[in-house]
């Protein structure tokens, strides 16, 4: 199956705690949007109960204050990837977490 996972959060701790844990499982396509083709429903839902475990966590410590209600992970998932057409109208430079580096 093809899943695309895209947030919406403004807590910087959040955040990064969400992002670090697609970047072991996703490919990163825009700063909050990741892909994936997972080869299991059992290993989606791995996955997911990871994310709404940090989301549990961050709600209950003193990130809550820095949380707000319209914060969103959402999923959406192509179950038959055959199905799947992916168009991309203009594609700058790819997302990296660190900047390219020129050694003269």
């Amino acid at each position: 199956m093809f899943v695309i996972v895209c947030y919406d959060i403004s807590s910087n701790k959040l955040r990064n705690k969400i992002s670090g844990i697609l970047k072991k499982y996703w490919f990163r396509v825009q700063k909050s949007v990741f892909e994936c083709d997972i080869e299991s429903e059992t290993k989606y839902k791995k996955l997911l109960k990871e994310i709404e475990r940090c989301l549990e966590v961050c709600s209950k410590d003193d990130t809550k204050q820095d949380l707000d209600s319209t914060e969103t992970v959402r999923f959406y998932v192509l179950r038959d990837r055959q199905k799947v057409n992916i168009e991309v109208l203009w594609e700058g430079l790819p997302v990296s977490e660190n900047p390219p580096f020129v050694i003269l």
